[in-house]
């Protein structure tokens, strides 16, 4: 089951039988955290492949992660996953690449499931794969003034009665959870998750 907290926001009260309710504020997070991994170099991408398939592990099923990784230390996988996100000869994952090796990691272990991707930055999308309880991979573009271009890991979501503030949690990749940045950053772009 999914963390999830309401919020009810009461905009007035004309007796004890007739509130009016003006919306719901909702912060939710996946069912376990994620992992808070590092590995120096540029790998962001593939950091953001681990948490996901180390999640799926815990939460769906546990073939995601080969037995022999599962007593490995946290570089071992992420090494795994530079082998298959990070194919290209130059530093860090593209969209293609995460999306691609990711599935090619899950065709090689057995698992019928693929990664999908968006070009863009949808917070319906990524509220829905939270509803399932379901992480994914985001790119921050190149002129982020915290990030430049790198890959972080949603885990949740805020979004006020009014929808007038909205956040993603995120996993920034630097081994930090509950990391809350803005749904309509403007240097938030591609997305990355698997569909099962």
């Amino acid at each position: 089951m999914c963390f999830k907290k309401v919020f009810l926001t009461m905009t007035s009260i004309t007796d004890a039988d007739n509130i009016i309710i003006q919306g719901t504020t909702i912060e939710k997070y996946l069912s376990i955290p994620l992992q808070t991994w590092y590995k120096s170099g540029g790998y962001c991408g593939s950091i953001s492949a681990s948490y996901i398939f180390k999640f799926y592990d815990q939460v769906v099923h546990d073939n995601y992660v080969a037995t022999d990784m599962q007593n490995n230390t946290e570089n071992c996988f992420i090494d795994l996953m530079i082998h298959y996100c990070d194919t290209d000869g130059t530093l860090g994952s593209t969209t293609t690449e995460l999306q691609y090796g990711m599935t090619s990691y899950l065709i090689d272990i057995g698992i019928g499931n693929s990664a999908y991707s968006k070009s863009y930055f949808d917070f319906s999308t990524f509220k829905s794969q939270i509803n399932k309880n379901r992480p994914l991979s985001v790119t921050i573009g190149p002129n982020d003034p915290t990030y430049g271009y790198h890959w972080i890991t949603g885990h949740g979501y805020y979004q006020d009665a009014n929808n007038i503030d909205a956040y993603i949690i995120i996993n920034d990749g630097w081994g930090r959870n509950n990391v809350w940045i803005e749904s309509n950053r403007n240097t938030l772009d591609d997305m990355v998750y698997l569909e099962d």
